[in-house]
């Protein structure tokens, strides 16, 4: 899976995962060596895809795929040059840590 890896790369994929359904990783792309631990996700800023494997109609695992919010934010701004690109987020979804990141909007005080 290396070459698809490298392949995702170019189109901005940082971050892929192949886990059970129980979270316990099975393979990270982008770091083979490290398996066998429960995946925690939470604190990646990205836009996130994610896919089940599934043997009929059981739940066998999930792929995860992360591409971060700033590529997505600089193909935009380099596609449309005069605008700003930013993103809701509400933060039920985001963990302390990264509230760093974020700023309050004014729309309403649950969204960042």
């Amino acid at each position: 899976y290396k070459t698809d890896y490298l392949f995702l790369r170019k189109y901005g994929v940082e971050k892929a995962y192949i886990y059970l359904p129980d979270g316990t990783v099975v393979l990270r792309f982008h770091n083979p060596e490290r398996f066998g631990d429960i995946l925690n996700v939470k604190n990646d800023i990205a836009i996130k895809y994610f896919s089940q494997i599934l043997a009929g109609k059981k739940l066998v695992g999930n792929i995860k795929v992360l591409i971060p919010f700033e590529y997505a934010r600089n193909i935009l701004k380099r596609s449309f040059p005069n605008k700003e690109y930013l993103f809701l987020v509400n933060n039920k979804y985001l963990t302390f840590k990264e509230f760093k990141g974020y700023i309050q909007t004014e729309l309403h005080p649950d969204f960042y």
